[in-house]
């Protein structure tokens, strides 16, 4: 997956089909790294609960890695597990220009016995 949008309210979201216990993401970015956005979770789709939000950097949140370019940096934010059945990255300031430029979005879950 790659995307691109260059509006501040701009998201994306993954249906993972069945209520799970959600523990973390982990965001492959282009350039877009630096934007304000807010991970939130839903049960059904409608009704949103920020997790929490990021403003330019994980801030202590999360680990970081950049690449030698400079141009991408990978972001896994782990959490305490919440369970839902949707994990969203709600855009919330488009801080560099590049808009949110995003790789990779993946939603780590506990398994049933965990």
């Amino acid at each position: 997956m790659a995307s691109n949008w260059n509006t501040p309210n701009e998201w994306i979201q993954v249906d993972l089909e069945q209520s799970q216990m959600i523990s973390g993401v982990l965001l492959n970015w282009e350039w877009g790294w630096k934007n304000i956005y807010d991970l939130q979770i839903s049960t059904d789709g409608i009704n949103w609960n920020t997790i929490t939000r990021i403003d330019g950097s994980p801030d202590g949140k999360g680990t970081t890695w950049n690449n030698p370019a400079g141009n991408r940096q990978i972001i896994r934010v782990n959490f305490v597990p919440v369970e839902g059945r949707y994990m969203k990255m709600q855009g919330v300031q488009n801080k560099q220009g590049y808009g949110y430029s995003l790789y990779d979005f993946k939603v780590f879950t506990l398994m049933k016995d965990e």
